[in-house]
Protein backbone atom coordinates (compact mmCIF):
# COMPACT_ATOMS: atom_id res chain seq x y z
CA UNK A 1 0.00 0.00 0.00
CA UNK A 2 1.72 3.20 -1.04
CA UNK A 3 0.19 6.40 0.60
CA UNK A 4 0.38 9.82 -0.74
CA UNK A 5 0.90 13.21 0.99
CA UNK A 6 -0.02 16.19 -1.25
CA UNK A 7 3.36 18.94 -0.44
CA UNK A 8 3.65 22.12 -2.04
CA UNK A 9 6.63 22.54 -4.50
CA UNK A 10 8.78 25.18 -4.99
CA UNK A 11 7.12 25.42 -8.39
CA UNK A 12 3.21 26.73 -6.51
CA UNK A 13 0.96 23.37 -7.85
CA UNK A 14 0.90 20.61 -5.08
CA UNK A 15 2.48 17.17 -5.22
CA UNK A 16 2.38 14.00 -3.94
CA UNK A 17 5.16 12.64 -1.43
CA UNK A 18 5.07 8.99 -1.20
CA UNK A 19 7.66 6.21 -0.87
CA UNK A 20 10.63 6.58 -3.32
CA UNK A 21 10.40 3.12 -4.93
CA UNK A 22 7.04 3.53 -5.70
CA UNK A 23 7.79 6.88 -7.63
CA UNK A 24 10.93 5.67 -9.38
CA UNK A 25 9.42 4.90 -12.48
CA UNK A 26 6.83 7.73 -12.45
CA UNK A 27 9.83 10.24 -11.93
CA UNK A 28 12.54 8.34 -14.56
CA UNK A 29 9.42 8.47 -16.96
CA UNK A 30 8.41 12.51 -17.21
CA UNK A 31 11.31 14.77 -17.77
CA UNK A 32 9.11 17.44 -16.02
CA UNK A 33 9.88 15.85 -12.59
CA UNK A 34 13.49 15.15 -13.17
CA UNK A 35 13.74 18.88 -13.80
CA UNK A 36 11.64 20.26 -10.54
CA UNK A 37 12.95 17.40 -8.44
CA UNK A 38 17.03 17.77 -9.95
CA UNK A 39 19.16 15.14 -9.54
CA UNK A 40 18.22 13.28 -7.12
CA UNK A 41 14.94 11.57 -6.81
CA UNK A 42 13.48 11.90 -3.17
CA UNK A 43 9.82 10.20 -3.78
CA UNK A 44 8.22 13.02 -5.43
CA UNK A 45 5.16 12.28 -8.33
CA UNK A 46 3.66 13.87 -10.88
CA UNK A 47 1.49 17.02 -10.46
CA UNK A 48 -1.26 16.02 -8.52
CA UNK A 49 -4.64 17.40 -9.88
CA UNK A 50 -6.89 17.00 -7.21
CA UNK A 51 -4.78 20.63 -5.71
CA UNK A 52 -4.38 23.66 -7.53
CA UNK A 53 -1.92 25.87 -5.95
CA UNK A 54 -1.71 23.57 -2.97
CA UNK A 55 -5.45 23.91 -1.74
CA UNK A 56 -8.03 21.43 -2.96
CA UNK A 57 -10.23 21.67 -5.76
CA UNK A 58 -14.05 21.56 -5.48
CA UNK A 59 -14.64 18.47 -7.05
CA UNK A 60 -11.94 16.92 -4.34
CA UNK A 61 -13.50 18.59 -1.50
CA UNK A 62 -17.07 16.68 -2.75
CA UNK A 63 -15.34 13.52 -2.63
CA UNK A 64 -14.64 13.85 0.75
CA UNK A 65 -16.89 11.40 2.73
CA UNK A 66 -19.55 12.62 5.19
CA UNK A 67 -20.16 10.09 7.29
CA UNK A 68 -18.68 6.87 8.68
CA UNK A 69 -20.85 4.58 6.39
CA UNK A 70 -18.65 6.13 3.56
CA UNK A 71 -15.07 6.32 4.65
CA UNK A 72 -12.74 3.27 3.51
CA UNK A 73 -12.40 0.91 5.98
CA UNK A 74 -8.80 1.89 6.77
CA UNK A 75 -10.06 5.11 7.79
CA UNK A 76 -12.93 3.59 10.00
CA UNK A 77 -9.70 1.41 12.19
CA UNK A 78 -8.00 4.64 12.05
CA UNK A 79 -10.53 6.22 14.06
CA UNK A 80 -11.17 3.14 16.02
CA UNK A 81 -7.59 3.40 17.18
CA UNK A 82 -7.98 7.13 18.11
CA UNK A 83 -11.12 5.66 20.82
CA UNK A 84 -14.26 7.15 18.13
CA UNK A 85 -17.08 5.68 19.13
CA UNK A 86 -18.98 5.79 15.82
CA UNK A 87 -16.40 4.28 14.04
CA UNK A 88 -16.26 1.28 16.75
CA UNK A 89 -20.28 1.18 15.76
CA UNK A 90 -19.27 1.73 12.19
CA UNK A 91 -16.52 -1.31 12.28
CA UNK A 92 -19.09 -3.84 13.95
CA UNK A 93 -21.75 -2.84 11.40
CA UNK A 94 -19.24 -3.85 8.74
CA UNK A 95 -17.87 -6.97 10.48
CA UNK A 96 -21.77 -8.01 10.56
CA UNK A 97 -21.93 -7.55 7.37
CA UNK A 98 -18.87 -10.12 6.51
CA UNK A 99 -19.99 -12.90 8.83
CA UNK A 100 -23.80 -12.82 8.53
CA UNK A 101 -23.08 -11.95 4.45
CA UNK A 102 -26.09 -9.03 4.88
CA UNK A 103 -26.27 -6.00 3.47
CA UNK A 104 -25.92 -2.30 5.48
CA UNK A 105 -29.62 -1.98 6.37
CA UNK A 106 -29.80 -5.28 7.74
CA UNK A 107 -26.51 -5.32 9.58
CA UNK A 108 -27.17 -1.98 11.43
CA UNK A 109 -30.41 -4.00 13.04
CA UNK A 110 -28.25 -6.70 13.93
CA UNK A 111 -26.28 -4.04 15.76
CA UNK A 112 -29.05 -2.18 17.26
CA UNK A 113 -29.86 -5.51 18.74
CA UNK A 114 -26.24 -6.62 19.73
CA UNK A 115 -26.12 -3.01 21.18
CA UNK A 116 -29.74 -3.53 23.56
CA UNK A 117 -28.07 -6.96 24.94
CA UNK A 118 -24.37 -5.26 25.54
CA UNK A 119 -26.40 -2.71 27.85
CA UNK A 120 -29.15 -5.04 29.49
CA UNK A 121 -26.77 -5.96 32.52
CA UNK A 122 -24.86 -2.44 32.64
CA UNK A 123 -26.70 -1.61 35.40
CA UNK A 124 -25.36 -4.20 37.88
CA UNK A 125 -21.93 -3.12 36.22
CA UNK A 126 -22.71 0.68 37.56
CA UNK A 127 -23.72 -0.44 41.55
CA UNK A 128 -20.69 -0.21 42.96
CA UNK A 129 -20.11 3.34 41.20
CA UNK A 130 -23.20 4.56 42.64
CA UNK A 131 -22.93 3.01 45.73
CA UNK A 132 -19.92 4.71 46.21
CA UNK A 133 -21.40 8.45 44.88
CA UNK A 134 -24.21 7.84 47.28
CA UNK A 135 -21.70 7.38 50.57
CA UNK A 136 -19.74 9.93 49.34
CA UNK A 137 -22.78 12.48 49.27
CA UNK A 138 -24.22 11.42 52.48
CA UNK A 139 -21.08 11.71 54.30
CA UNK A 140 -20.30 15.13 52.69
CA UNK A 141 -23.81 16.16 54.11
CA UNK A 142 -23.84 14.60 57.14
CA UNK A 143 -20.13 15.95 58.29
CA UNK A 144 -21.62 19.66 58.09
CA UNK A 145 -23.53 19.31 61.04
CA UNK A 146 -21.19 16.72 63.00
CA UNK A 147 -18.68 19.79 62.46
CA UNK A 148 -21.19 22.72 62.82
CA UNK A 149 -24.20 21.95 64.88
CA UNK A 150 -23.98 22.40 68.58
CA UNK A 151 -26.20 19.98 69.39
CA UNK A 152 -25.28 17.37 66.89
CA UNK A 153 -21.34 17.99 68.04
CA UNK A 154 -22.65 17.64 71.97
CA UNK A 155 -24.47 14.47 71.20
CA UNK A 156 -21.41 12.76 69.19
CA UNK A 157 -18.92 14.15 71.94
CA UNK A 158 -20.68 12.54 74.77
CA UNK A 159 -21.24 9.04 72.63
CA UNK A 160 -17.29 8.88 70.97
CA UNK A 161 -14.91 11.39 71.59
CA UNK A 162 -15.68 12.43 75.57
CA UNK A 163 -13.45 15.63 74.98
CA UNK A 164 -13.88 18.42 77.44
CA UNK A 165 -16.39 21.12 76.76
CA UNK A 166 -15.31 24.93 76.18
CA UNK A 167 -17.24 27.45 78.52
CA UNK A 168 -20.63 28.35 76.78
CA UNK A 169 -19.16 31.91 75.66
CA UNK A 170 -16.81 30.25 73.43
CA UNK A 171 -19.84 27.88 71.57
CA UNK A 172 -22.30 31.29 70.61
CA UNK A 173 -21.02 30.84 66.65
CA UNK A 174 -21.54 28.23 64.46
CA UNK A 175 -17.76 28.74 63.54
CA UNK A 176 -16.92 28.35 67.24
CA UNK A 177 -18.64 24.96 67.50
CA UNK A 178 -16.53 24.30 64.19
CA UNK A 179 -13.28 25.22 66.02
CA UNK A 180 -14.24 22.76 69.07
CA UNK A 181 -15.43 19.94 66.99
CA UNK A 182 -12.66 20.31 64.44
CA UNK A 183 -10.07 20.21 67.21
CA UNK A 184 -10.90 16.52 68.13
Amino acid sequence: MNASIPVKSSMGSARCFSSKSANKSAATNNTEDKQIDGPYDYGYQRIDERFKDGKPTLLYAKAMPNDYASMRHEQILQLCAEGEAKAFREAVIRNVMAVDEVEYKDAAVTFVEISKVNRKWMTIDYIPYKIGLSAAVISGVASFPLVFHLKTVHAFNERYVTADIPEPKDLETWLEVGSWSWAW
